[in-house]
């Protein structure tokens, strides 16, 4: 099981690191990326908040193992911590693409979809624990 998430983990970081490090911010025009996504990728209106969708899921695989390993709700916290510094890491990289420029928002966005991964996998652990009632601490 760790394997499995180790190398899910390490494909989405770098998915972000590279999607974040691209020369041009039109992701769409990448012979890889389907049609469906390009197109709302690349629309103006979204273009605030798409450094959060892969962070929800990194997110997500993260609070999955959190949970999986019973961690504590530090380790929580600090996973939020490892996430945000990702995507802080990807705005500075784009300091130093053309056409790219370090931005703050992209920053907050990034951490937030860090956190409601994390919150949507804390929040259906909470939900388990409350609708089994287990003898034992969740």
């Amino acid at each position: 099981m760790r394997i499995y998430f180790y190398i899910l983990l390490l494909v989405g970081t770098l998915a972000v690191l590279y999607l974040s490090w691209v020369s041009s911010p039109a992701i769409g025009k990448m012979a890889f990326m389907p049609s469906w996504i390009s197109s709302w990728v690349d629309s103006y209106r979204f273009s605030a908040f798409r450094t959060s969708i892969p962070l929800v899921v990194l997110g997500v695989l993260v609070g999955v193992y959190l949970n999986f390993e019973k961690k504590t709700i530090l380790w929580w916290y600090m996973a939020w911590g490892l996430l945000t510094l990702l995507v802080i890491l990807a705005e500075i990289g784009q300091y130093f693409r053309p056409l790219r420029r370090f931005d703050f928002r992209d920053i907050f966005w990034g951490s937030a979809g860090a956190a409601l991964g994390l919150q949507i996998i804390f929040f259906l652990k909470q939900v388990k624990c409350y609708i089994w009632r287990k003898k034992k601490k969740c």
